[in-house]
């Protein structure tokens, strides 16, 4: 993303999501809290996102005035999509080799 400050020409916008192999479809995730290195406050996601945040010289939020804090969050919601993209590309990989080490198996047993 393009940085307007301090002389930086970009900047990321990083998400994080928690994987579980034993989750229930009825768990709800808990809040996880936005970061810049450190963590600020809870604004409801259930995903780190990690940002070079414009904050507050108490850290404990982010800036809603900023105009870097305004481009990273309007940036989120495609940011957002191509994570799950890339999830579920790889939950369709995954089942690939599990029917490709199964069908091998089968050829073994014969």
């Amino acid at each position: 993303l393009p940085r307007a400050i301090d002389g930086q020409k970009t900047t990321e916008l990083q998400l994080a999501v928690r994987l579980s192999d034993n989750s229930s479809a009825n768990q709800t995730l808990q809040q996880l809290p936005a970061f810049a290195w450190l963590p600020l406050r809870y604004y409801g996601f259930r995903f780190i996102i990690q940002a070079d945040w414009a904050v507050p010289s108490s850290r404990e939020a982010i800036l809603s005035d900023s105009s870097l804090n305004q481009s990273l969050r309007s940036a989120l919601p495609a940011a957002f999509c191509e994570v799950v993209k890339k999830m579920a590309d790889r939950v369709v990989a995954i089942a690939r080799s599990e029917t490709r080490d199964k069908e091998l198996q089968q050829l073994y047993d014969l």
